[in-house]
């Protein structure tokens, strides 16, 4: 785009040649309004703008009287002038959005004298009967991209203001419709107690608390899937669920007033359409949210909306956090009907598994087995302790998943296939014409050959993705991952727990020398208490007695070793340093008025 040469600021419209040195110069609407330079077909480098009748000076005058119809006389001088202290330029926008969304915006003709005679030394001619209308959007007939106007520099001229739901919100009941939601597997309890308190007449909005990665949004999506399937009451058959984002919400909010505008927007969109309900993760941020002096806060905001019923919410948080944020609010906590979502058992999490192995098996491209679901719930629930199922064990069956794919040792070689096939697929262009016809005769037999060496391509890749699909996803490959993220010896994690009690005794003895009758009977009492699933609830207890120094507290480090595969997963307590009663505060807290 080519800038004015006597600003410098803006976009040239008109080059003209000066008749001093000759040389072409290129001016802007503004320089070519001062220099009195009239705009033709001849000189301008705007089309648009050499179709509009008249010079600038025309078009500054129908600007000006269009200021001044909305009650802003001298703004367009002023403007140009740089004087705005006395324009208040947000109403000058407002009104000027609404004229163009409108299509109201005054004809840019020139001025008549009283005698009918134009201020221009020329009239324009009219436009041709099959001239096509200019689309919305347009400024005076001008295309704004033509003259370096982006959308965003438009602000939004000629568009149809967007719904705050749409801007900041995702309708979760259409992806399910199109199907774009991961299923639900399980939480059948969960998802029907949510749709009954959906269907309740006052109170009706749940707050699903749960640990992170227990599934807390999946059950809102598993709410979204019953809608579209059909399988909730008469009253939720039209409801839609949007998935809104607070973070957006607050973001780009600069000065006081911009968060609580947007809020109560959002309320009124919201009592506007009774059939919509909005999903919050992390609802707990809203009791605080946008809260500082003089501001209410959107918790605040909404705890009328929420009475009267104007806004139904399914809020998401873990226990912690709303017994902080939410409990603590009395008016806030009693408008939400808590749902307990637990962390998934063994045997739920393996059926979830299960329901979605084939989405990862399609994205990756793999197989993946029984068995690696089986280790992926075993291995992820013993060795990573510190998440929740069933997200544990999906990101260690995706994380295999994906290792497999990415180190398939063929990759460069079906790389190169495709490089291959965008070269020739280039060449063949460039030997055909724009119908598609071949250029010259001479091309036909190399055409032909290319054709056919396509064809072979396309049939390596076939087969490259039918081979890579018969990967198998392993074991061993669900415990390289959790080796990564732990550190263990992926060998010490693949081996069955049946393998280590078979040899516990020798196992012991390679860190233990003597004491075989200690050892013995420690081996026999564990493979005892594994082989009849004693309950968890009551492990097996070992009195270790002997005189100091004859290696007890050994024995458990090597137990906790070759069971656990780390000599430190074990709490030793010393119980000489509790011989006073009040060395009691160690293990249990010091009592209240003590510190």
């Amino acid at each position: 785009m080519e800038m004015c040469q006597i600003c410098g600021k803006l976009p040239a419209v008109v080059k003209v040649k000066d008749e001093q040195s000759g040389d072409e110069k290129l001016y802007c609407f503004n320089c070519a309004a001062k220099h009195n330079i009239k705009i033709t077909p001849e000189n301008s480098i705007v089309p648009d703008f050499a179709a509009m009748p008249g010079n600038v000076a025309d078009l500054a005058k129908a600007i000006e009287q269009m200021f001044s119809s909305m009650g802003f006389d001298g703004a367009a001088v002023e403007i140009q002038n740089g004087n705005l202290e006395d324009i208040d330029l947000n109403e000058l926008t407002e009104k000027m959005q609404e004229l163009i969304a409108n299509g109201n915006l005054p004809e840019v003709y020139p001025e008549e004298d009283d005698d009918g005679d134009s201020d221009s030394e020329s009239t324009p001619p009219p436009p041709p009967p099959n001239a096509p209308k200019q689309p919305r959007g347009f400024i005076f007939g001008i295309d704004p991209s033509r003259i370096g106007i982006t959308p965003d520099m438009q602000m939004g001229f000629g568009k149809e203001k967007q719904s705050i739901l749409e801007k900041y919100a995702v309708n979760l009941t259409k992806l399910a419709a199109e199907g774009l939601l991961d299923p639900v597997i399980g939480r059948e309890e969960e998802i029907t107690r949510t749709i009954e308190i959906l269907n309740r007449r006052s109170k009706n909005n749940p707050v699903l608390i749960g640990e992170p990665g227990v599934g807390k949004t999946a059950v809102a999506e598993g709410v979204a899937q019953r809608i579209v399937e059909g399988k909730v009451p008469e009253k939720l058959f039209d409801v839609e669920l949007y998935q809104l984002d607070l973070t957006s919400l607050i973001s780009g909010t600069q000065y006081r007033g911009q968060f609580e505008a947007r809020m109560e927007k959002l309320v009124k969109e919201c009592a506007a359409n009774p059939n919509i309900v909005l999903v919050m993760d992390e609802i707990h941020t809203l009791a605080s949210l946008g809260a500082s002096e003089g501001s209410p806060g959107a918790g605040n905001i909404l705890k009328p909306a929420l009475s009267r019923g104007d806004v139904q919410i399914i809020g998401t948080t873990t226990a912690d956090e709303y017994r902080q944020h939410i409990e603590k609010d009395a008016a806030l906590e009693r408008r939400f009907q808590p749902v307990l979502v637990d962390e998934a058992t063994r045997e739920q999490t393996l059926e979830i598994l299960k329901g979605i192995a084939h989405l990862y098996s399609d994205y990756h491209n793999i197989t993946i087995t029984d068995e690696a679901l089986n280790a992926a719930v075993d291995l992820s629930q013993k060795y990573i302790s510190d998440r929740f199922q069933p997200d544990n064990a999906i990101d260690v069956l995706d994380e295999a998943a994906a290792s497999v794919n990415a180190n398939d040792p063929n990759l460069d070689e079906i790389r190169s296939l495709y490089k291959e096939d965008d070269d020739l697929s280039e060449k063949i262009k460039s030997m055909e014409d724009d119908s598609g016809n071949i250029k010259s005769d001479d091309l036909y037999e190399e055409h032909a050959h290319i054709i056919s060496r396509r064809c072979r391509i396309s049939e390596s890749i076939k087969n490259y993705h039918n081979q890579q699909r018969a990967t198998v996803l392993t074991v061993d490959d669900i415990a390289e991952v959790i080796s990564r993220r732990t550190g263990i010896p992926a060998k010490s994690i693949s081996e069955s727990d049946r393998e280590k009690l078979l040899n516990l005794e020798a196992r012991l003895h390679e860190r233990i020398i003597g004491q075989d009758e200690a050892v013995s009977g420690v081996a026999q009492a564990i493979r005892r208490r594994r082989a009849f699933k004693m309950s968890a609830k009551r492990p097996a207890s070992f009195i270790f007695v002997g005189p100091t120094g004859v290696g007890k507290t050994e024995l458990v480090k090597a137990l906790a070793e070759k069971l656990f595969d780390d000599e430190s997963l074990f709490i030793r307590l010393d119980m000489s340093e509790y011989m006073e009663k009040e060395a009691v505060s160690k293990l249990i807290g010091a009592p209240p008025g003590y510190i």
